[in-house]
């Protein structure tokens, strides 16, 4: 195993990824480089929107219903090749849709295909078995819908499960 890692490390570091936090570093659950963001933009919005994608902090399997649970990972990205992309909010849900937290920082502003990921650590189940996050977004001028999903990941022992999740738009209350 400590082989592999090696070789991801030596792959990642040669590939001009940033090297990995120390372990135990909390950085806090926003991940976004300083190069992908610009100025909020003066004038209005004329697109608001909301994407909505469910993230599963835990889920139920088996015939004895074991319960499993999950990280998140989402993934924000600007998929307009001209315009700004506004990240307004973005809210962690619980299965009965109440806001267990809305994420510090926004708005933030994405250069054109630039993104930006939330984590949500595995031992964070507050979400429950149905828990998403809303994204709020918005564009001075219409814009490339973002593209939005989640990477949920689950490891105990020597098991794993992964599983992608992607948003739908939905509507915006404001």
């Amino acid at each position: 195993m400590r082989r592999a890692t090696a070789v991801l490390l030596i792959v990642a570091v040669a590939a001009g990824f940033p090297p990995l936090p120390a372990a135990g570093a909390d950085e806090g659950p926003l991940v976004v480089r300083p190069e992908a963001v610009t100025a909020i933009p003066n004038a209005a919005p004329a697109v608001k929107a909301r994407s909505l994608v469910p993230i599963h902090s835990s889920l139920l399997f088996g015939s004895k219903g074991r319960k499993i649970d999950f990280s998140a990972v989402l993934n924000v990205h600007n998929a307009d090749h001209r315009q700004i992309l506004v990240v307004d909010r973005i809210e962690y849900r619980d299965s009965s849709g109440a806001v267990i937290e809305a994420f510090e920082g926004f708005p933030i502003a994405l250069k054109p295909y630039a993104s930006l990921q939330i984590l949500i650590k595995q031992n964070d189940t507050r979400g429950d078995v149905g828990s998403s996050l809303t994204v709020d977004w918005s564009s001075t001028a219409t814009i490339d819908e973002p593209l939005v999903e989640a990477a949920l990941i689950s490891t105990s022992g020597v098991q794993g499960f992964s599983l992608v999740s992607q948003a739908r738009r939905v509507s915006r209350p404001d």
